[in-house]
């Protein structure tokens, strides 16, 4: 699924840099193409960006911080008047091909916080293609105003979207460290996951692997896991030597093990038995997947969250089967919930 990216901020730049690197690095590439278009950013005035275009600029103020919505939004709409045409503009001339949008940012930081949510609602209004956005929320050990202005963000993210939320917390190496502090070890976790969802995905909207995906996050607040095996490929010989070397299809225990790593590395903390909805997306070389057993090993979840769940395979030439899962409603979750309740107390 080809993805037109658009940055806010210090922290979205700092994850499209990632993602790119990953891609080059792993030779996965979302919408399976090498050359990208140069994605655009929405950044403070003055503040330099090193992987794409600033489009939109706007003043840094403590005000993007504040309590007050309703103040935050005239800020936000004296800015918006040129700095979103400019947004359209950018899309205009590089978007292309592209399947949709992916957005990406800190929703504790001020640019994110208060641009990201608008960003979102304006693209899906003008363009008939879906919008996706990393939205980055507080770990426990960031300022209360982060939190308060991630729960800002999360009340008012527009329903026609499709968040998911990233946990710094959650995708620390080191729980005892400062999240600052491993904030390269975060950015990582976040682009492999981000890619290898999207990589996965095909552009018609009408496969089941898309309707799939877009059932469970459509409007949805979503966390995502991921877990790899690497394998062999059978029509290229191309042995890694971590999975045995015949060419069968994997079994349900090492389907099962792989979907249990996936949701216990969820980047969000919730409760399954309180979400919406579960999906595992399994993709590899074909002849390594076997829809039944994906399919059982699905019923095997939602037989112990009692969450619907369902499982799809995504046929992808390289040696490696990752299953990753999609947990759609995660609000009642602790890591939504803390933010939620630090701008409800405001």
């Amino acid at each position: 699924m080809k993805l037109f990216r658009v940055g806010f901020g210090g922290p979205g730049m700092r994850l499209l840099d990632r993602m790119e690197a990953y891609e080059d690095e792993s030779g996965v590439a979302v919408g399976g193409e090498r050359e990208r278009a140069s994605p655009v950013v929405v950044s403070h005035s003055g503040q330099p960006s090193n992987i794409g275009d600033v489009v939109v600029e706007f003043s840094k103020t403590s005000g993007l911080y504040s309590p007050d919505y309703a103040a935050l939004k005239r800020q936000i709409d004296r800015d918006v008047d040129g700095g979103l045409i400019g947004l359209q503009r950018a899309v205009d001339d590089r978007m292309g091909n592209a399947d949709g949008f992916l957005l990406v940012g800190a929703l504790g930081d001020s640019c994110g916080s208060a641009y990201l949510p608008v960003a979102a609602e304006y693209l899906d209004t003008l363009y008939d293609r879906p919008t996706y956005a990393l939205g980055v929320v507080p770990g426990g050990d960031e300022a209360s105003r982060h939190r308060t202005a991630a729960g800002r963000s999360l009340a008012e993210f527009p329903e026609t979207a499709s968040l998911l939320a990233l946990d710094n917390g959650r995708l620390q190496e080191n729980p005892l460290r400062n999240v600052r502090d491993e904030r390269d070890t975060i950015n990582s976790r976040i682009a492999e996951r981000a890619v290898e969802l999207f990589a996965a995905l095909p552009s018609r909207a009408d496969t089941p692997a898309r309707s799939a995906v877009d059932g469970v996050v459509d409007g949805a607040t979503t966390a995502v896991g991921a877990a790899a095996r690497e394998v062999e490929i059978p029509s290229g010989g191309l042995v890694s030597g971590l999975l045995g070397s015949g060419p069968d299809p994997l079994g349900r225990e090492a389907v099962s093990s792989l979907a249990e790593r996936a949701l216990e590395e969820l980047s969000a903390a919730c409760e399954l038995s309180e979400t919406e909805g579960i999906l595992l997306v399994v993709s590899g070389p074909e002849e390594r997947l076997d829809g039944d057993v994906i399919e059982a090993v699905a019923g095997d979840v939602e037989d112990r969250t009692g969450v619907s769940t369902d499982g799809v395979t995504v046929p992808v030439e390289r040696p490696r089967v990752t299953v990753t899962a999609l947990v759609g409603g995660v609000e009642r979750g602790e890591s939504v919930r803390r933010q939620l309740d630090a701008y409800q107390r405001h």
